[in-house]
């Protein structure tokens, strides 16, 4: 079909309202929706996210806390339940700066993310920092949109993706304190810390059910304690625990550390969990230990166990219900750090992966 018609009263080729119409489709700003999902089983910290309620437009926000304690899973929760007041999109990158495998994410290919999600055409995309930068805050000009800058290790990673955008709201997440965001930019620091006993005993009860934490109150709060009060690590538990009672859990993970380190702690219950897989989940484990890409999708697990795609698969599965993976979106699993540091040391100590 032609796009033009000829308007006789004046001789010019004019576009036909058709093809108008498909280019106004194809140029409405996209409204991206890149946060994960919202966390099964997410208890406790009303007092955090009443502290992220208060942030105005334009702000910044700082999640800080140690790695395991909840903040990515906070700053999602948050975003899902603060969803209507951000209806031009919300933006979320892991920009890995914890990561003991791969590199930290370099915000000019943050940047590109972003770009492709606000729906950008690759070709238009700036080769260089300072254009994608640019071009990013026009982008974001006038829109009311949220973005979340997960595990950023310094505040260079930050700056060139923070949006100029009045109606824009930046919420980072960190393991450091980025004093620099807090003195130049205006960053609100809230700090993370582990949940109290009492949210972390909810947590255990959204994902085991009532009756199976109310029979053994000792054998609750020895779990919590085993933890450290970290929702990762109290996660691992409960994906492990079976029809087992938690008594029995908490006996099969072996004894407290006498020095009652916390670190320790959570790695017994790293170990216990790692031990409860099968023979291929195991070794695909240890091999995303020196995975260097931020994901895995089955394609890319057979063609480091040798499994076929299908097998692969299974596998990847198994490791997602052991928590050992999240699915962070259809078919693509991630890792946390701390669980990616442990299967590389699971390499070094084993003669083959």
């Amino acid at each position: 079909m032609e796009l033009f018609v000829v308007d006789v009263s004046g001789g010019y080729r004019l576009p036909r309202p058709e093809a108008l119409m498909t280019d106004f489709l194809l140029l409405k700003p996209a409204a991206p929706a890149l946060l994960p999902r919202d966390e099964r089983g997410f208890a406790g910290r009303s007092v955090e996210l009443s502290e992220l309620d208060t942030i105005g437009d334009g702000g910044l926000a700082m999640l800080a806390g140690a790695g395991g304690g909840g903040k990515t899973a906070l700053a999602v929760r948050w975003g899902h339940r603060a969803a209507g007041r951000f209806p031009d999109g919300q933006l979320f990158v892991n920009l890995r700066g914890f990561d003991h495998v791969a590199q930290p994410m370099e915000p000019a290919e943050a940047l590109r993310r972003f770009l492709t999600a606000l729906g950008v055409p690759t070709r238009h995309i700036p080769a260089g920092l300072g254009g994608r930068v640019a071009l990013y805050r026009a982008e974001m000009a006038d829109r009311r949109a949220l973005v979340v800058l997960d595990n950023a290790g310094v505040a260079t990673q930050v700056r060139p993706l923070l949006p100029a955008a009045s109606g824009c709201v930046t919420v980072v997440t960190t393991r450091n304190q980025l004093t620099g965001l807090i003195v130049r930019e205006g960053a609100k620091l809230t700090a993370v810390p582990p949940l109290s006993t009492a949210d972390a005993a909810q947590l255990l009860i959204n994902r085991l059910g009532w009756d199976r934490v109310a029979t053994d109150a000792l054998a609750v709060a020895a779990v919590i304690d085993r933890c450290a009060r970290m929702p990762l690590a109290l996660s691992l538990i409960t994906a492990r625990a079976g029809g087992r009672s938690l008594a029995a859990v908490n006996a099969e993970i072996g004894p407290a550390d006498a020095a009652g380190d916390p670190h320790t702690s959570v790695r017994a219950v790293f170990a216990w969990s790692f031990g409860r897989l099968t023979a291929p989940a195991a070794r695909l484990f240890r091999l995303i230990g020196h995975h260097p890409g931020p994901d895995l999708t089955a394609t890319a697990a057979a063609g480091l166990t040798g499994l076929t795609v299908g097998q692969a698969t299974v596998v990847l599965a198994e490791l997602a219900r052991a928590a050992l993976l999240t699915e962070a979106a259809p078919g693509r699993y991630a890792c946390h750090d701390l669980l990616r540091a442990y299967a590389a040391e699971r390499v070094s100590r084993s003669a083959r992966p």
